[in-house]
């Protein structure tokens, strides 16, 4: 958003929350259909999820406050794509991106509203950095992805392999860019970054608890004699300091400032890239590891990707961020090319 404001674009966020997406913020809410049968199971799971939920609500209004003071969002808030059909945000282009706004294996990607099917037919319509977060798409969704996706007059993806599944599905107009933190240097991240730790220290962000990336980052903490600190709103056990509260600015400095980072998520990976910070980055359950060995290959960092958790950490040579800098530049310019040729008044909708 900033970024488009920056180009001198008028720039709103459509305040989208369908019930699938806005379920976990809902204090008293019944997630599984299996604790909603009946009234004392009801009782039972909100008694169990209190603790975990009260925990979490000074995280949800850092980051509230965060949006507040930095997002400009639509005024009205809609919550299906028949809301949007019916009333859509007056634009002349539409957006939709990024992250997984695609993954069938969620609700998002099979919701219209995330293919821009409430937009106008006269205006332009763009993907950007859209990822679908699979390995392949099922047969029996190519119909409804192809349908969907080709009506929109520019796309983009995020993953290199998701121009292979946009060609499996029969649409052979997409760009590969990189994700939208990257449209910024540096300098603007570090603006952002506040300072909360000081020191020497090994970094976690661990999505999925998962032991292994305790272990990485206990090998690398004892080579280079630092701390263990973790950044997750549920407090981690073994680990020197917990940043259970963490803002998205003091998630920012976190990495930042950190000697090494070790992390199964995509963008505590992309700023490390940005803030030029050691790194090692490890698969995760869900299947959603394409998006990070997409960016890594793209940069010549498939040694970084680790997905067993065994290795020796003193044979690791440090990352050369000066060809990955530049290889990161040669994308980046490439990502703002494509954003640039979409958002002219003049794009060709026939060019389908």
């Amino acid at each position: 958003m900033a970024y488009l404001k920056n180009l001198g674009h008028e720039v709103e966020i459509i305040n989208y929350k369908p019930k699938y997406l806005d379920i976990d913020y809902i204090f008293f809410a019944i997630n599984s259909p299996e604790w909603g049968k009946n009234i004392f199971l009801k009782i039972l799971y909100l008694l169990l999820k209190m603790p975990e939920r009260l925990g979490e609500l000074p995280i949800k209004h850092a980051f509230d406050a965060f949006r507040r003071r930095n997002l400009t969002v639509t005024a009205q808030r809609y919550t299906s794509n028949e809301e949007l059909r019916h009333d859509p945000p007056k634009a002349e282009v539409y957006i939709c991106g990024s992250d997984q706004i695609w993954n069938c294996n969620l609700p998002n990607g099979h919701d219209p509203a995330f293919y821009l099917d409430f937009a106008p037919a006269s205006a332009i319509k763009i993907s950007y950095a859209a990822s679908f977060a699979m390995d392949y798409i099922p047969e029996n969704l190519k119909d409804e992805l192809r349908q969907r996706i080709e009506k929109l007059d520019h796309i983009s993806v995020r993953e290199a392999d998701a121009i292979n599944l946009l060609h499996d599905i029969g649409i052979n107009r997409g760009t590969h860019v990189l994700d939208p933190v990257f449209l910024f240097d540096k300098s603007h991240w570090e603006k952002m970054a506040k300072p909360v730790a000081k020191g020497r220290y090994i970094l976690i962000f661990n999505f999925d608890n998962e032991e292994r990336i305790f272990a990485a980052a206990k090998k690398i903490a004892a080579i280079s004699n630092c701390p263990v600190y973790a950044a997750n709103s549920i407090p981690l056990r073994g680990v020197d300091r917990n940043f259970r509260y963490a803002s998205p600015v003091e998630f920012l400095g976190l990495i930042k400032d950190a000697e090494y980072v070790v992390t199964n998520s995509f963008h505590a990976i992309a700023f490390s890239l940005i803030f030029n910070v050691e790194f090692l980055a490890l698969g995760r359950t869900e299947k959603l590891n394409s998006r990070m060995m997409s960016l890594l290959q793209s940069l010549n960092l498939e040694k970084r990707y680790l997905m067993d958790g065994v290795f020796d950490a003193s044979q690791l040579p440090p990352i050369d961020y000066h060809e990955v800098d530049r290889r990161i530049d040669t994308l980046k310019y490439q990502s703002k090319k494509f954003l640039e040729n979409a958002l002219r008044k003049e794009a060709n909708h026939d060019n389908r």
